[in-house]
Formats: structure tokens, C-alpha cells, sequence
């Protein structure tokens, strides 16, 4: 029996969370000590030579979402490599504004992670920073601000065992990093000025957690979603043969398909063969 669009849609779907449920299976035989300490060192790196807006948004976030002009790839102002990320701001009133960058992550502390990146600000005056923040997964924002700069670019190595939450908690080994902000934070913007801040050669130093790499078939990872998909979908009835390579010695590991609605239709262990 022929399968429309929709079944074939559903069949894909099931594979997305399969994958997902196999790197669950790292913790379901082993200690949750274990589980918690099984990550690998991993730098989240971008330098904008290309279209996108490399997962970043506007930080603080616009109004509206779908539309969000003073954002965009740009390859003026001598931009290390040719090409970085802008924002441009025209404040309707003089005085105090924040305006930057954001992105979300799935990486975790470690012993000594640290952030570095270059930017470009066009004007800032006396008491001007550029605030970093991190949203803990601990539920804290982690921050450090330094003195802002406008002769050209300029480069920024930044510990971040140094932020600091509510003004004395640390980030320490093991907190998550669920997504973090670069911010102009200007005291005396101009309603007569253009301020435009660019970021560019970005590294975030951390972990993250440890994973199978799928073999078979061939997949994509999807960062933003935290996902790794299928390159093809599947119909009813259709066998699926499946081959990983595991991240560290495992007891055991078992594979779970499920539905849309997260109900279990078909589980099977892996084996080492």
C-alpha cells in the first residue's frame, strides 16, 4: 500500500528521537555519576564567512522576532576574514542602551573554560562597557563586563570562572551553558548617532556531552536542536539497521524508537560485532 506524505513525515520522525534515546542509553547502565562526568573538551567556534547569522538573534530580543533588520552578516569595517555579524542601532532618544548579540548552547563548564572573540563599536564614551553574560543551567546569569573600546578592532580573551552570579557565585566545573550574550552597554547613547557593534572571530572553550556517532545510515547533526537526523526517512514496515561508534567503554546500550507522542513502538539492544 502506497504511504502519503504525511505517514512518511511521521516514519522520519520516529528516527529523530531514536537517535536521541541511544545517546540517552550512555547513563541507563551505568552510574549517574558516570553519566554526569562522561563529556569531551569542545570549542564552539564562528567567524561569519558565510550568509547566516551563525544561530545568533538580537540580545536584548526585538519586538518582534520575524522581523529584525538591525541584524545582519556584513563585510564592511575591515572585518577579520572579509565578513562578520552587525548590529546597527539608531536610538530614538539620548541616554542609556543595550544592544548586541545572543546565542543559545548545549556545551557545560569545565575547569577552565574561557570565551574569546573580536569586536568593533563605533562609539562609546566614558563608563561604556561590553557585558558578557551566560545562562547557567543551575538557573543563574553568570557576568563580567569590561571597559569598552573604539580604536578599531579589538580582541578579547575572557575566563569565565571569572563571571559571577548575583556578584559572588562563580561558574564552576560541571554547571551547564545554555546560551550566552555579548552586549553594548552604552550610558550616553546619541539619538543623532548611528551605533553599529560587530562581532567577529568568535571561540567558546568548554565540554560537551559525549555522544555515539552514528555510522548508519548517514546523518546530519542538527546544533541548534541538539538533534542528529537522518539523512533519509522511512515508511511502515521498513527495516532499519542502525551502526554507532560508542563515545567510552558502555556495558550495554539499547536502541528506542518512538512515536511523535514519545510512546515506545520497538526497542533493541546494540551489540559490539
Amino acid at each position: 500500500m502506497k504511504k502519503d506524505k504525511s505517514e512518511r513525515k511521521i516514519i522520519h520522525r520516529f528516527y529523530v528521537v531514536f537517535t536521541l534515546c541511544l545517546i540517552s542509553g550512555i547513563g541507563a547502565f551505568q552510574s549517574p555519576s558516570f553519566a554526569q562526568s562522561l563529556s569531551v573538551p569542545f570549542t564552539l567556534k564562528e567567524n561569519f564567512q558565510h550568509e547566516s547569522l551563525g544561530q545568533f538573534a538580537s540580545y536584548p530580543t526585538v519586538q518582534d522576532t520575524g522581523y529584525e533588520p538591525s541584524l545582519a552578516p556584513t563585510t564592511d569595517y575591515n572585518a577579520p576574514g572579509g565578513r562578520a555579524l552587525m548590529r546597527v542601532v539608531k536610538p530614538n532618544r539620548n541616554g542609556e542602551m543595550r544592544f548586541g548579540f545572543i546565542r543559545q548552547t548545549f556545551l557545560q563548564a569545565n575547569e577552565n573554560p574561557k570565551l574569546s572573540f573580536a569586536y568593533f563599536l563605533n562609539h562609546a564614551g566614558a563608563g561604556d562597557q561590553i557585558e558578557i553574560g551566560i545562562a547557567g543551567s543551575d538557573g543563574c546569569r553568570y557576568v563580567r563586563q569590561i571597559p569598552a573600546k573604539t580604536n578599531g578592532w579589538i580582541k578579547e580573551e575572557i575566563l569565565l570562572k571569572d563571571f559571577r552570579c548575583n556578584g559572588n557565585k562563580a561558574l564552576t566545573n560541571g554547571i551547564g551553558i545554555e546560551a550566552f550574550y555579548i552586549v553594548a552597554d552604552l550610558k550616553h547613547a546619541d539619538a543623532d548617532t548611528t551605533h553599529r557593534f560587530i562581532i567577529d572571530d568568535l571561540a567558546l572553550q568548554a565540554n560537551q556531552a559525549a555522544s555515539f556517532e552514528v555510522r548508519q545510515p548517514r546523518t546530519v547533526k542538527i546544533e541548534s536542536q541538539n538533534a542528529v537526523v537522518s539523512l533519509r526517512s522511512y515508511v511502515a514496515g521498513e527495516q532499519i539497521s542502525l551502526a554507532v561508534s560508542q563515545p567510552a567503554k558502555i556495558k550495554s546500550v539499547t536502541s528506542t524508537i518512538e512515536n511523535q507522542d514519545g510512546k515506545v513502538i520497538a526497542s533493541q539492544a546494540l551489540f559490539d560485532d
